[in-house]
């Protein structure tokens, strides 16, 4: 205990230093404040499609036509006010809030959607599912599907509107034109036809020529422009202030009048500004010791634990040897004693230590039967299984004990987690020490600040840490496995081909074919179906090596600057997955939280 005072003092000295050099608070003005993640000036750019986006901003500037609750099904009305899906749910048809405005004054309506869209079709091609979206009046728009989309449709819903038509409409025509001839080739593909190569490279210029210009973008002061409850007044290396926007369509029961909210730089300050009362809320992975001390020292702090819809995996780098061979990748599963790295990483996560298919730990039980789990590959700690695959490859231990690939150079592995987060730092630590332990010594280098896509999508490293299968927004394991076989931010920075086609014992699995049904598929026997079959492709295919549940830890102070924190059994804090400002600005927009009188 003795320790985790002196280290508490240390943070308290090192967050009095940061509030020194931010925007001072009005008299009178009553302030939330939490901590975000954004790229600092000089990096800052105020643009969403700009490097780094507007970081923790998203979900504050921006609104969704819906929040979705996960844990109730309930649909929240945002920047639309009710929706109808038609045609056995391949039509959904929007109506969309009147009076809404923009933060420099311009009104809100249905262009905004269908520019917002169109830039993330052009540039990302992505969603293959949309056949086109239309605006049938100022306010009503429609959206139409490959066919139904039980769930796609939600995650359609629930996308923040962030690219206002008088801003950034001047580039609708361009990329209208590339989903077009997207749109062709993802014709050509379904009819297993060949796509001619002047197809592609006309899209592929179209699209790089469109995302230059689009990421290249600065808005006038560099002022990000949205609709959300609170406006953008200026940006500091450590802190973002906001203040509320008057014309905000629920400005009535908005009762807090600024934002402030810190950079979110490491854990260690995030726990001395909740010691301190500094700010109002926090979701820093924090050890038993250090939360019980916390809670002890600061009566008004209170802790949430919910469920975070995601898993934390260890993920090698498919680009070097050996880690693109599945059965290298299956040894790493026996030597680390992944229940150990949860332990010491986040202890009051779910450990995912028998299996590795992808499925959520708290809702194994709901989509996979004990049948199909009997099925599965088991990966429990076992050095010796561990060792007899290695051997089995043509690997062997050298005369120092450490391992020696077939041609005889020694293993020697760089673990690179992220260094701001410090569970990662953690897990991966552990990580490393395991494999040294086992003979294959693993250094660790931490990825520094705001470094993660370019050190991953580099390739620079062996082993990361990562979030897995994540169910954010949905709740289901479709966009869990989503991530895992197409993710920008998994499978492109392991290094392994996007939708991979994997063939096991001799039988071929696509799992973008896999995907593509499951998205579509309301048949709740075939939906089971679908979902064991990716799971099988992920626990025997390992492409990344899961460790653990996480269980988001929810820190919230009531009482120094603001009250009304909801009881921690509510169903609102199913939200949080994903982007937990987004609670945070349904409970200050509703008049749930409100200021301390």
């Amino acid at each position: 205990m003795k320790k985790t005072l002196v280290f508490l003092t240390i943070c308290l000295v090192a967050i009095t230093t940061i509030a020194l050099l931010g925007t001072a608070q009005t008299a009178g003005q009553a302030e939330f404040r939490t901590a975000i993640g954004y790229p600092p000036p000089p990096a800052w750019h105020g643009n969403p499609f700009g490097p780094g986006g507007v970081g923790g901003l998203w979900w504050i500037l921006y609104e969704p036509a819906f929040y979705f609750i996960p844990g109730t099904g309930e649909f929240i009305p945002r920047l639309a006010v009710s929706k109808e899906l038609l045609d056995g749910g391949e039509r959904l048809i929007l109506r969309l809030r009147e009076g809404v405005l923009w933060h420099d004054g311009d009104p809100f309506d249905s262009k905004d959607i269908l520019t917002t869209w169109n830039l993330i079709r052009a540039l990302y091609a992505w969603p293959r599912e949309i056949v086109d979206i239309e605006a049938l009046d100022d306010h009503t728009v429609e959206f139409r599907f490959v066919g139904p989309l039980p769930i796609l449709s939600t995650v359609f819903m629930s996308e923040p509107i962030r690219a206002a038509h008088h801003i950034f409409g001047e580039w609708d025509g361009e990329a209208r034109a590339i989903i077009e001839l997207q749109k062709e080739v993802w014709a050509l593909e379904d009819r297993d036809e060949p796509v001619p190569e002047a197809l592609k490279a006309e899209l592929t210029e179209k699209r790089a020529a469109l995302t230059e210009e689009v990421v290249a973008f600065k808005p006038p002061g560099l002022i990000p422009i949205g609709t959300g409850a609170f406006s953008f007044v200026e940006v500091h290396p450590f802190e973002i202030y906001l203040t509320k926007f008057a014309d905000y369509w629920a400005a009535e029961t908005t009762y807090i009048d600024a934002l402030r909210l810190y950079r979110w730089v490491a854990h260690e300050l995030l726990w001395g500004q909740l010691q301190t009362g500094e700010i109002d809320a926090s979701h820093p992975a924090t050890g038993k010791d250090l939360t019980e001390a916390m809670l002890a020292m600061q009566p008004k702090l209170r802790l949430t634990l919910a469920p975070d819809l995601a898993e934390f995996v260890i993920f090698p780098n498919h680009r070097r040897f050996p880690f693109n061979i599945p059965e290298f990748r299956q040894a790493l599963l026996h030597v680390l004693c992944r229940t150990t790295i949860r332990d010491v990483s986040m202890p009051f996560g779910l450990a995912v230590d028998v299996f590795n298919h992808g499925v959520l730990k708290s809702l194994e039980g709901a989509w996979l039967s004990p049948e199909f789990l009997a099925g599965l590959t088991r990966y429990e700690h076992n050095t010796e299984r561990a060792e007899t695959l290695l051997l089995e490859l043509g690997f062997a231990r050298g005369p120092d004990g450490n391992w020696l690939d077939p041609e005889g150079q020694p293993l020697e592995f760089v673990m690179r987690p992220y260094g701001p987060h410090t569970d990662w730092v953690l897990a991966g630590t552990e990580a490393a020490a395991q494999l040294t332990a086992f003979g294959i010594p693993t250094s660790v280098l931490t990825v520094p600040p705001g470094m993660r896509p370019t050190v991953y999508g580099a390739g620079e490293f062996d082993l990361g840490i990562e979030f897995g299968a994540a169910w954010w927004g949905t709740g289901h394991p479709y966009t869990g496995y989503d991530r895992i076989f197409a993710g920008a931010w998994l499978q492109e920075f392991a290094g392994y081909e996007k939708y991979p086609v994997v063939t096991i014992d001799g039988v071929v699995y696509d799992t973008g074919a896999i995907l593509d049904e499951l998205a579509v598929t309301v048949d709740p026997e075939r939906t089971r179906e679908l979902v064991e079959r990716l799971a099988f492709v992920m626990n025997e295919w390992a492409p990344v090596l899961s460790f653990a549940e996480k269980t988001l830890m929810i820190f919230h102070v009531d009482g120094v600057r603001v009250t009304g924190w909801p009881d921690a059994d509510d169903p609102v804090w199913t939200l949080a997955p994903g982007g937990i400002e987004r609670v945070y600005m349904l409970l200050l927009t509703t008049g749930v939280l409100r200021p301390v009188e």
